[in-house]
């Protein structure tokens, strides 16, 4: 006769549907928190370039009075990985501001403009995320901690990276400083600006 204990209980349908729900809560909750943390890091690794163009701009504007649209005329040397794409921008080419704007094309729908010296958002740093991606904004927004400023004519959101406080009556003024020039910026469809110690437009 065989022994009642030699026999092996097994799970029960219900254990494994608890299990299984556990571990697709635990899934959800921290492929977020990942993805994130891969956006960062994809972000972080256009900042050295930004920084190599605009010095390279800054060369060439001390030998020639001005800057460039032409990539040809910069002399720029930066770690690549070949996903790296950026277009220049002048006001003396007609456009509103004097920056770089750069991507990769391992982060969708997101880039980084940064303003030149010689501009009246004086190397001033910016994320830029197209306005129909909820993952680019809040990669610009929440992740960055980037305070939105207003809307690009191609649909990218723009959200100035900076240490104002929005809370405070000085960096209100900050902001209202902001505003008083984003006519002559990259940004020329913001809508809201400062008034007060109150920040109006950040969504």
């Amino acid at each position: 006769m065989q022994n009642k204990n030699s026999f092996k209980k097994g799970f029960t349908l219900l254990e494994l549907m608890v299990v299984v729900l556990i571990i697709g809560i635990l899934v959800s909750v921290a492929m977020p928190m990942y993805q994130g943390a891969i956006d960062k890091s994809r972000w972080a690794r256009m900042l050295a370039p930004s920084r190599a163009i605009a010095n390279a701009q800054e060369s060439a504007y001390m030998k020639d009075g001005g800057y460039t649209v032409d990539k040809s005329d910069l002399i720029v040397s930066y770690p690549s990985g070949g996903d790296i794409s950026y277009t220049l921008h002048t006001v003396d080419n007609g456009d509103d501001a004097n920056c770089v704007r750069i991507s990769t094309d391992k982060l969708n729908n997101v880039r980084l403009a940064r303003h030149y010296k010689h501009d009246d958002m004086s190397e001033q740093l910016f994320c830029e995320a197209k306005s129909n991606d909820d993952r680019a904004n809040t990669l610009c927004n929440k992740r960055l901690k980037g305070s939105r400023i207003g809307t690009t004519d191609d649909g990218y959101v723009s959200y100035i990276l900076s240490d104002f406080d929005l809370s405070t009556s000085s960096g209100c003024q900050n902001m209202n400083w902001v505003w008083s020039n984003a006519q002559n910026t990259c940004y020329p469809n913001a809508g809201a600006r400062c008034t007060g110690n109150v920040w109006h437009g950040i969504r």
